[in-house]
């Protein structure tokens, strides 16, 4: 071995250096902060209710500005237009009085006579109009009404049809087959036309009524330009079929 030269290694005790890093090398990133607790969503306000549309919650309609008390009689009583002509006769304002039980001082049922339809008919034409009926009505008749409606009381259509067809007296079909000319269960314009002339059944003015092409078109539904039986008893308007009754009444009869 050399002069001078030793033989023990480096001190035990000593760490070895560091490994130098590369002159490109990046610094480590930093840890990622902790995780934020998850924001609460916002609250949801609360739906609005909407608002109660001109109905009233009994199913008959508020009174429109101008209207006297709380409920629209011009929109109750066009329920009981069976017909739809906007005007009601004194068979069914009775009836309607009926349906909604209007209670008499004495507990029975009001009805409608001839002196309280005169009341509401102020132009004396025999009908009353939505317009003279809300007009006319007297002030504890309209309180009974609402009264009536406030305890949940319901126009039911169903109920009123049938209501209507129970008061139908005669067999139209049996009336009119006896016009049938011909024996074929029809009857054309002609025969219809001669029908309502042999009744005699008056018009609002006083004169006669008679059938033209529009009436006749309301009883020809199939439009094969003839009615039969059927097609003009499920056609005809309550009105028409109660003049024709009280000529029957009166004693007429098919010669």
């Amino acid at each position: 071995m050399g002069c001078g030269a030793s033989t023990q290694g480096p001190p035990s005790n000593v760490d070895p250096p560091l490994p130098t890093p590369p002159p490109d090398a990046k610094p480590s990133a930093p840890p990622p902060p902790p995780d934020k607790p998850a924001a609460k969503p916002a609250a949801t306000p609360a739906a609005t209710p909407a608002p109660l549309e001109s109905g009233g919650s009994k199913g008959t309609p508020l009174a429109k500005p101008g209207q006297k008390g709380k409920y629209d009689m011009q929109a109750l009583f066009a329920q009981f237009d069976a017909d739809g002509d906007g005007k009601l006769d004194i068979y069914e304002i009775a009836r309607a009085f009926r349906a909604l039980g209007l209670p008499k001082r004495s507990g029975e049922k009001m009805d409608i006579d001839k002196a309280t339809f005169k009341s509401f008919d102020t132009n004396g034409d025999g009908y009353v109009t939505m317009e003279e009926l809300d007009a006319n009505l007297y002030d504890k008749t309209r309180e009974k009404i609402e009264a009536c409606i406030d305890k949940g009381w319901k126009f039911d259509k169903k109920t009123w049809d049938e209501s209507v067809a129970r008061h139908k007296k005669y067999d139209m079909k049996q009336i009119f087959a006896q016009f049938d000319a011909d024996g074929d269960g029809k009857l054309d314009i002609y025969e219809i036309a001669r029908a309502f002339r042999a009744l005699g059944l008056p018009k609002r003015d006083g004169t006669k009524m008679d059938m033209d092409k529009a009436m006749f078109k309301s009883f020809d539904t199939n439009g094969d330009g003839l009615v039969s039986m059927e097609e003009l008893d499920a056609n005809m308007k309550p009105k028409t079929r109660r003049k024709i009754e009280m000529c029957l009444d009166k004693g007429w009869k098919f010669d």
